[in-house]
């Protein structure tokens, strides 16, 4: 069972009659496979996040298709749909957005559970706290709502919801991007060991390719909307062969530390503490 996103090309069109509308996306081509970590990777505005909207079926496709177990997504009716989503899950780049202030931590977990009418509400309140444990939240989060966590814990919790449905696929949309340096390490660290237990595919989304480097069996390219660049993590951060890629190793090399290996562990995270100990975020406005 694979995901292929064959041939996409998404326009946006122009409210404007003057102005030409620009491809987001441009006939670009990927496969994701079981067990497998595909980093996509580009500068803001590349096309990488509309591309992951289309795969998961918030965007439709000006031309292409996405075949899910070689089946075109286009011709899902309600239940396909509702099979792939069992199966593909995603984790977007901002929980604070991504999650439902005005509900407790409990019920944000337990949502997809309810939607499947999977187990009654004891069974669903003891798999939201056996999730949390997955993720190294404290269970002693479900009565609080999110302004009362931290950002780090919050994306954990979004990652918890996320696993909820045993999924197969996780697609991260830039998981990290809103999060404190200090805390990224930790989110690292749990995605790669969630990957190694329970086989998730990952499409790890990111302009960041230290971390792409740490997660990736194969990366992707994106400039522009085109796919310029794909190849095993081995071969590319040997040497890169697209003019662009070679560009972003060298500003990635001159703004980090160089690292050793093919896939490297993650810097050690010493700040994001556990729930206990760790200062929570104060309310938004």
């Amino acid at each position: 069972m694979t995901i292929r996103a064959q041939d996409i090309s998404k326009v946006f069109m122009s409210r404007s009659k003057s102005a030409t509308s620009t491809p987001a996306v441009r006939d670009a081509t990927l496969e994701i496979t079981p067990g497998q970590t595909l980093g996509l990777v580009g500068q803001s505005g590349s096309g990488k996040s509309t591309l992951a909207r289309i795969i998961l079926g918030l965007l439709r496709p000006t031309s292409g298709q996405v075949l899910f177990n070689d089946q075109p997504t286009s011709q899902f009716r309600a239940a396909d749909w509702g099979r792939f989503r069992r199966e593909v899950q995603a984790v977007f780049q901002d929980p604070r957005q991504a999650l439902n202030w005005r509900q407790e931590i409990g019920s944000i977990v337990t949502e997809p559970l309810r939607n499947y009418r999977i187990g009654d509400r004891a069974q669903r309140r003891a798999r939201a706290a056996e999730l949390l444990e997955q993720v190294s939240v404290s269970p002693k989060l479900l009565t609080r709502r999110p302004p009362e966590v931290s950002g780090g814990q919050l994306q954990r919790i979004a990652i918890a919801r996320a696993l909820a449905l045993e999924p197969r696929y996780l697609i991260c949309d830039e998981p990290l991007s809103a999060l404190d340096v200090s805390v990224q390490a930790g989110i690292v660290n749990l995605l790669l060991d969630l990957q190694q237990r329970q086989g998730l595919a990952l499409l790890f989304i990111s302009h960041d390719l230290g971390v792409v480097r740490h997660l990736s069996d194969q990366v992707l390219v994106m400039r522009r909307g085109e796919i310029v660049e794909s190849a095993s993590a081995a071969e590319f951060y040997q040497g890169p062969s697209h003019p662009y890629s070679r560009e972003l190793v060298g500003l990635a090399a001159a703004t980090a530390p160089a690292a050793g290996g093919s896939r490297p562990g993650p810097t050690a995270d010493t700040t994001d503490q556990p729930p206990e100990t760790e200062t929570t975020a104060t309310t938004a406005t």
